[in-house]
């Protein structure tokens, strides 16, 4: 297994010394954050009760 934040964060040693996956992204992959982020997953769990939204976002994250 391998973290690619790793890869991404150019040896930094600062927790947000590293390239958003959405700026990474942009250089060819489909990008997770079309429709939701993870900032409202909550909001569409607790509130919309739309698991198959969710599920949508989680795949195209792990495919990215």
């Amino acid at each position: 297994m391998v973290d690619t934040l790793q890869y991404w964060k150019f040896g930094g040693f600062l927790k947000k010394l590293y390239l958003p996956e959405s700026f990474i992204c942009r250089s060819g992959c489909a990008h997770a954050k079309d429709d939701i982020d993870g900032s409202i997953v909550r909001q569409v769990y607790y509130e919309e009760k739309n698991l198959p939204r969710i599920r949508v976002y989680c795949q195209k994250d792990v495919l990215n």
